[in-house]
């Protein structure tokens, strides 16, 4: 994207009217340049935050709900309030970025890996079990096991 595109770009998302969600968590002296999405069951927020000093980040945030729960935009609030000052107290990066495996998590040796599960499946039921546990769907009339493909990770089949 060119230059002239990107401040166009930007322009009209810091110009977004909705200021109920991410803007609400961030303190006097922030500038966000965002856009919000509301279809009843999903509402989000996504942009980038300029701190008073100058550094940037992007966040975004989508959350299912019950039709119009407004409890979604208040946990978006929230998380804003949240992630703020841990971005803002910071160090402002370089201008030379580190060489890539030079130091991180990698080059320590340290494992990416859960060290356990996240989510205590059995506190979530029988009907919540991991797709591991959970029986195969049944093929579709006139289809095979064969021809069924897995269910994707994540889409809670």
């Amino acid at each position: 994207m060119s230059d002239a595109w990107r401040k166009k770009m930007r322009q009209i998302m810091e110009r977004t009217k909705t200021r109920t969600l991410l803007p609400q968590g961030l303190p006097a002296g922030a500038k966000i340049a965002h856009k919000t999405g509301d279809i009843g069951s999903m509402v989000g927020d996504t942009g980038v935050i300029t701190t008073p000093d100058g550094k940037k980040y992007i966040v975004a945030v989508q959350v299912q709900r019950p039709h119009n729960d407004r409890r979604a935009n208040e946990l978006i609030r929230r998380l804003s309030a949240v992630i703020y000052p841990a971005f803002a107290s910071q160090a402002k990066p370089s201008a030379k970025p580190p060489v890539p495996g030079s130091s991180g998590p990698a080059a320590s040796g340290v494992s990416l890996e859960p060290s356990s599960p996240l989510v205590n499946q059995s506190s979530l039921g029988p009907d919540k079990a991991s797709p591991a546990e959970a029986p195969a769907p049944a093929p579709a009339p006139g289809h095979t096991a064969e021809t069924v493909p897995p269910p994707a990770p994540g889409s809670g089949l």
